[in-house]
């Protein structure tokens, strides 16, 4: 544990092997997938005029096995040892990389969006598959958790949009929707911005994606400046079936399009400690909402 504590705090990742039963992590995206589409909202978006991604949310409210294996497991142990709190979970995404080698996701850091302090965040993330630079792995800049880099919206390769934008359209938007009722409170909500948010990224921006090809990037709201040069510094993992990767939340990734005949399938939870806040309040004030997922023994460290 004490070398991938060390690891993780060098590199702002870790890839943990064997860390779930894939039979267990198979019959999880069996029953999402068997969902009806009542039962789970799925956001699309586009690369190239074509389907790209699918993703839906809050499946810890929806199905319980999934905070049981990943509480029982040796990368949330780890998770928990780098918090060092009372651990709880921030939001999750449920994700299909459709085949379309155009599908993208852009280099950039989780904590340009989200608005929780401190900036100490860590994710996994869970492959349904195999998994590797042919059909989308995560790709991951070892070291730059230790920076906070600029970020742009874009309009096609080029146009950069101000900072403001972004800032508009996903920090005040809500952060997540994680409590086991499927609500999280704010505590000093904005209507009007949140309302504007909300239109864009559920109707405006998945629209203009899908219609004009110089959007594609749009959609995505946010990437990383200089991500031409970041791209030839990613580590490119080969997963199995039960491997995860664990990152921070100022470590730059993103995945590259999946070129095979089946969606690649990931399951990404993200985790902070009971002493960081949202709008000043401790996350684990009731008010928020917040699923508490278990007690650390540690106490008053962070990564």
């Amino acid at each position: 544990m004490m070398d991938l504590r060390r690891e993780f705090q060098e590199n702002g990742f870790v890839i943990i092997r064997d860390a779930f039963s894939p039979e267990r992590l198979i019959a999880i995206r069996d029953q999402v997938l068997g969902s009806s589409a009542g039962q789970l909202n799925w956001r699309i978006k586009y690369a190239g005029g074509e389907k790209s991604v699918a993703e839906t949310s809050n499946l810890f409210a929806q199905v319980p096995e999934l905070k049981k294996i990943i509480a029982e497991s040796k990368a949330f142990s780890l998770i928990e040892s780098l918090i060092g709190q009372e651990t709880y979970l921030f939001r999750d995404a449920f994700i299909q990389k459709l085949p379309n080698p155009q599908s993208f996701f852009p280099l950039h850091q989780d904590s340009e969006f989200w608005d929780i302090q401190p900036e100490e965040l860590i994710s996994m993330w869970i492959p349904f598959q195999d998994t590797n630079s042919i059909n989308g792995v995560l790709e991951v800049v070892p070291g730059s958790h230790k920076v906070r880099y600029p970020h742009y919206v874009k309009i096609g390769a080029q146009t950069k949009l101000p900072p403001v934008v972004n800032l508009l359209l996903r920090r005040n938007s809500k952060n997540s929707n994680m409590s086991a009722d499927g609500t999280v409170q704010t505590a000093k909500p904005s209507r009007v911005r949140t309302a504007i948010s909300n239109f864009a990224n559920s109707k405006m921006l998945p629209f203009l994606s899908r219609n004009f090809k110089a959007f594609e990037k749009f959609a995505e709201l946010f990437v990383v400046e200089n991500d031409d040069e970041f791209w030839t510094k990613t580590v490119v993992p080969d997963l199995k079936v039960g491997d995860c990767v664990i990152y921070h939340s100022k470590t730059i990734h993103g995945s590259r399009g999946n070129q095979t005949k089946n969606p690649r399938i990931s399951y990404v939870p993200t985790f902070m400690g009971s002493n960081y806040t949202r709008d000043g309040i401790p996350i684990s004030d009731s008010r928020l909402g917040y699923i508490r997922m278990s007690k650390s023994h540690s106490t008053g460290s962070t990564v």
